[in-house]
């Protein structure tokens, strides 16, 4: 039995450019006869139907093609997506919010708090308006000034950190049912930078923390080939790559007649240089899982005030901004 299907003519023509067209309204598909009411005959060549059929057959593997690329890339990000916030689920269960600093920003490992830094200086009183010009001119006493010490600099030892940012403490679990502090102390070379007559300083910021710190404890400064290289990140590359040199396991250190490590992790970018020290208690419990979230903090680490180095891509690119 033949199937029918219906053409109707142009319905949204005016009736007279109807007129003289051909209705074929009703084709009998496998005949090359086409019947009219008018019965007039509508002939579909054989040639042409030829013709057309491979291209239409073309055009139904391109869009089944398409759609499977379509199909693959949709998941693909779609997994990349689940991935991500899988990393992100992870940073959040280990490391605290984002803290930010003086051209610096990170993620500190979760167990730390942040010692509040020191109060900001009280603005000088204006001198009372109106009064007599001989009381004006008459000399003022001023107690001498009392540098205070930044609290946030340890109160433990004869030591104070160059360029000290931020500072964090926590009590961490050492092996049984003890506890004992844990510092991490964040410093940068930014406020060396740009300063004049400061250069070389800031150059050496990463060596000098490492020398201070070896003074304080009575050691030699530690040969810079044989300090461990950290890259990170260590497994997929959701951040910027970034590679520290490390003090590892660390300077070793009395504290409160306990046996700590002083460990430090050092990079550069450009002209800053950053130093994250951490003061830790030995033998630190596993539940912690502190080395773990060492790495992932690190991972944060983001520089906000980049100083370009002489004759670097960077810096040709600023020179061409004309910054």
């Amino acid at each position: 039995m033949s199937q029918n299907l219906e053409y109707p003519i142009d319905p949204f023509a005016a009736p007279e450019q109807n007129r003289g067209v051909k209705d074929c309204r009703r084709i009998f598909v496998g005949s090359s006869l086409l019947p009219s009411h008018s019965g007039s005959f509508c002939r579909l060549e054989e040639k042409t139907m030829r013709a057309i059929l491979p291209i239409c057959l073309a055009f139904v593997v391109t869009a089944v093609f398409a759609a499977g690329c379509g199909r693959e890339t949709y998941e693909r990000r779609l997994d990349d997506s689940r991935r991500y916030f899988t990393y992100l689920d992870k940073l959040n269960q280990n490391l605290s919010p984002t803290w930010t600093g003086k051209g610096v920003k990170m993620r500190v490992p979760r167990q730390f708090e942040e010692i509040p830094g020191p109060k900001p200086k009280p603005k000088p009183k204006k001198s009372p308006k109106g009064g007599s010009k001989e009381k004006a001119k008459e000399p003022v006493e001023e107690e001498p000034a009392v540098e205070e010490r930044d609290p946030r600099q340890p109160d433990y030892a004869e030591i104070t950190f160059p360029g000290l940012q931020g500072a964090f403490k926590t009590s961490l679990s050492v092996g049984g049912k003890a506890r004992e502090l844990g510092y991490l102390y964040v410093l940068t070379n930014g406020e060396l930078l740009g300063k004049k007559g400061s250069d070389e300083k800031a150059a050496r910021f990463n060596v000098d923390v490492l020398h201070t710190i070896a003074q304080a404890v009575g050691q030699t400064d530690p040969a810079p080939e044989k300090m461990a290289t950290d890259a990170v990140p260590k497994g997929e590359a959701w951040v910027v790559p970034r590679t520290f040199k490390a003090v590892r396991p660390g300077f070793a250190a009395s504290i409160y007649g306990k046996d700590y490590r002083i460990e430090v992790y050092n990079t550069k970018q450009e002209k800053n240089e950053v130093s994250l020290v951490y003061v830790l208690p030995e033998n630190v419990s596993a539940a912690e899982k502190l080395a773990n979230n060492i790495d992932l903090s690190l991972e944060t680490l983001q520089l906000t005030k980049v100083v370009p180095t002489a004759g670097s891509p960077a810096a040709k690119a600023a020179a061409g901004r004309g910054l």
